[in-house]
Parts: structure tokens; sequence; C-alpha cells
């Protein structure tokens, strides 16, 4: 049963609310490896950008494994 938020965002793309129920039925008939190699082909890890905001003296270590140098 989807909630009122996804049915209202459902909405505003204008389709109309009857794709919904059909839309739920394809994803729930999906499989464990049709989602992953849906996700090795359209994620790909080398062209993210990792956004971070906080206090560089407190986060720079916990980057580190992200980046070869932390930003400056």
């Amino acid at each position: 049963m989807p909630t009122a938020n996804l049915v209202n965002s459902w909405m505003l793309t204008g389709l109309p609310i009857e794709d919904f129920d059909e839309l739920e039925r394809k994803v729930d008939s999906l499989t464990v490896e049709q989602v992953n190699a849906a996700a090795k082909k359209y994620i790909l890890p080398e062209k993210m950008t990792i956004v971070v905001v906080g206090d560089k003296s407190k986060i720079s270590e916990q980057l580190a494994p992200f980046a070869p140098e932390p930003p400056k």
C-alpha cells in the first residue's frame, strides 16, 4: 500500500494513478539479480561525487579512504 506522500509525488508526474499499481507490481516482481544488474549498469562509482559539509579537522581522517588527499 503506497503512502500518501508517494502517491502525491506520483500524481505530480501527471501519470494516471492506475499506472502506479502496475509499477508497484513490476518492482515487486524484480529479482535480486535483476536489481544488481541494473545497479551495476547505471551506478558508476568512478563518476560519483561525494559532497561533505563539516569541520575539516573533525572529519578529514574519516574521509581519507575516499580521496587521495583531503580537500584544502
